[in-house]
C-alpha cells in the first residue's frame, strides 16, 4: 500500500512540473518576438573558378528580444529571371544577441552556364538583378523561428562573363586546323598548303567571326613562310559546328632557305600555325589567339601531306 502511494505522489510532483513549465513558458512564449530579416547589406563578386562565380552575401537580421538568440542554420537560392542559378547553405550556429543586429555573410554559387542563355544580355549593362529567397532557422531557450529572407541584389557580372568567354574562346576545340597538306605547283616559287579551320559553338547563342588572320611557321624560325585572312564574315549559330576550306600560297623559296640536314633522315618537319581571330557578340568584339603545331611527312612523290 505504502509502495502504491509512493508512485502515485511521484507522478503527482512530475505533473505539477510539467504544468508548472508550460505555465511559466506560455507568458514568456507570448512576449518573445520573432527575429526579422532587414535587407541585404552588401554583396561582392568573389572568386571564380571551374565556372562557378562566388558572390559573397551579406545579410542583416535583428533580434527584437531581450533574450539572445541563435541561428542555427541557413540557406539561400539565387535566381535570375526566375531560373535558379546559384545555392548557398550556412550549416554553422551563429549568434544571435538581445536587442541588437548583426551579419550573415553567406557565399552563393552561381553556376555560369546556367546563365549562358541570357551572356548577350548580361553583356549590354554594368550589373544584373538577381533574385535571393531563402531562410534562417532561429532558436532560443527552447522557441524556435523561420526567418524568410527574400530580396533583391544587383551584381556586374559583366567583366566576369567577359573572362568566361575567353576562357571559352581559348580552348582548343573551338578552333581547329584540319587536313593540313601541300600541294605542289608548277614552277620553283610556289606551293599550296591545303586546309581547313574547323569552328566548334559551344555557346547556347550564336556569334559573328568578323576576322581571322593565320601565319604559317617552320617550327623555330621567325619568318613565315605563308599567310592567309579571312575575307568574308561568318556567323554560327548556337551549338553548331563549320568548316572553313582554303588554300594557302607557301613560299617555296623561303621554305627551302629554312631547310635542315634532318628533313633527308627524318622527313617529317614541323610547322607552327599562328593567328588571331576576332568574334562579335552583342556589341563587343573578343579577340582569341590561335596556336597549334602540325608534323607532315615529305614524300618526293606525292609532296607533303599530313
Amino acid at each position: 500500500m505504502t509502495r502504491n502511494k509512493n508512485k502515485i505522489a511521484m507522478r503527482a510532483v512530475r505533473t505539477v512540473y510539467v504544468l508548472s513549465i508550460m505555465l511559466l513558458s506560455m507568458p514568456l512564449c507570448s512576449c518573445f518576438k520573432k527575429p526579422v530579416f532587414i535587407d541585404v547589406n552588401s554583396v561582392k563578386i568573389g572568386a571564380v573558378k571551374d565556372s562557378i562565380l562566388e558572390a559573397n552575401i551579406d545579410f542583416k537580421v535583428y533580434n527584437p528580444n531581450g533574450m539572445g538568440a541563435t541561428i542555427t542554420a541557413s540557406k539561400i537560392n539565387t535566381y535570375y529571371k526566375g531560373k535558379l542559378v546559384g545555392v548557398s547553405t550556412l550549416n554553422k550556429e551563429i549568434r544571435l544577441p538581445g536587442k541588437d543586429t548583426i551579419i550573415i555573410a553567406m557565399v552563393s554559387k552561381i553556376n555560369l552556364w546556367t546563365l549562358a542563355k541570357v551572356f548577350p544580355e548580361l553583356l549590354q549593362g554594368d550589373a544584373a538583378t538577381f533574385n535571393i529567397t531563402g531562410n534562417s532557422k532561429v532558436k532560443s531557450i527552447g522557441i524556435s523561428w523561420d526567418i524568410a529572407l527574400k530580396d533583391n541584389i544587383t551584381i556586374n557580372v559583366k567583366e566576369v562573363l567577359i573572362a568566361q568567354i575567353n576562357n571559352t574562346f581559348k580552348n582548343d576545340s573551338n578552333f581547329r586546323i584540319k587536313g593540313l597538306k601541300l600541294t605542289k605547283m608548277p614552277g620553283l616559287n610556289k606551293s599550296m598548303f591545303q586546309m581547313s579551320i574547323g569552328l566548334h559553338n559551344q555557346f547556347s547563342f550564336g556569334y559573328k567571326l568578323n576576322k581571322l588572320n593565320l601565319e604559317i611557321y617552320r617550327k623555330n624560325e621567325t619568318l613565315g613562310i605563308a599567310n592567309w585572312k579571312l575575307k568574308d564574315t561568318v556567323k554560327l549559330d548556337a551549338g553548331k559546328d563549320a568548316d572553313i576550306p582554303l588554300q594557302v600560297e607557301v613560299d617555296n623559296l623561303r621554305l627551302l632557305s629554312q631547310a635542315r640536314m634532318s628533313d633527308v633522315l627524318n622527313p617529317r618537319p614541323v610547322f607552327v600555325l599562328k593567328g588571331d581571330a576576332e568574334v562579335y557578340i552583342q556589341g563587343r568584339t573578343f579577340n582569341i589567339p590561335i596556336q597549334e603545331t602540325r608534323q607532315v611527312t615529305f614524300n618526293p612523290l606525292s609532296g607533303i601531306h599530313f
